[in-house]
């Protein structure tokens, strides 16, 4: 969904909303914080993309990208995909540009982009979609 705020559209579903409902409320509130690698994706990372981690033999099931915590972030963050070198893994500020983005979101077809949607066991959940979403949207600080 995409609000329109001032004639400008947002893409931070959750944080339009959050200051939707802030303005709206008489009680206000207080912006949440933007997620950060370290903190919100890197778990993330670990917890769903297991293919991408290499193990203590040095092998892993898909050896293209290397989603391990001490190489992740420098394979992800404006670098090529591999798949469509024409698109970054991930573009800061723009998740639409992002080739992870489409992956997870299986629009990376539409994008130019090949293979399956990412993770191949199952969509990821709403809540870990819209945290990655925030986080490239917000610039896909460290």
């Amino acid at each position: 969904m995409i609000f329109h705020i001032g004639g400008l559209a947002a893409r931070q579903r959750g944080r339009a909303l959050a200051l939707w409902v802030c303005c709206v409320s008489a009680t206000g509130c207080q912006e949440e914080a933007s997620p950060t690698f370290a903190a919100d994706i890197q778990p993330l990372l670990d917890e769903s993309c297991l293919c991408h981690m290499e193990g203590s033999s040095g092998t892993m099931v898909a050896p293209t990208l290397t989603l391990n915590e001490d190489s992740a972030f420098a394979e992800l963050v404006d670098t090529p995909s591999t798949e469509l070198p024409s698109m970054a893994r991930i573009a800061p500020g723009d998740p639409d540009a992002s080739y992870l983005w489409r992956k997870i979101t299986d629009t990376h077809i539409d994008a130019g982009g090949s293979g399956t949607v990412m993770p191949p066991t199952g969509q990821l959940s709403a809540g870990k979609r819209d945290t990655i979403e925030m986080w490239i949207a917000d610039g896909a600080q460290p």
